[in-house]
């Protein structure tokens, strides 16, 4: 885990023009979806972080978002 978040990091502060600041949370959360109620709210949450993050204003316009037309 920590030489994905470092590479993926890295290559995210580059495309943002960014140096210094921390990319990723100190910690990450692993967790297991126990239904579907669950799984519902987890995936709207994941959808809605670039939108939290400021890069689109609505998720369906993030490029890696299947609801994109543009998503392969």
């Amino acid at each position: 885990m920590k030489s994905w978040k470092g590479f993926t990091a890295r290559e995210a502060n580059k495309l943002l023009q960014r140096t210094g600041d921390s990319f990723w949370a100190r910690e990450y959360y692993d967790h297991i979806v126990r239904g579907d109620e669950e799984r519902v709210r987890l995936a709207d949450y994941i959808c809605h972080n670039p939108v939290k993050a400021g890069l689109r204003a609505h998720w369906e316009d993030w490029p890696h978002s299947s609801a994109n037309p543009s998503y392969r």
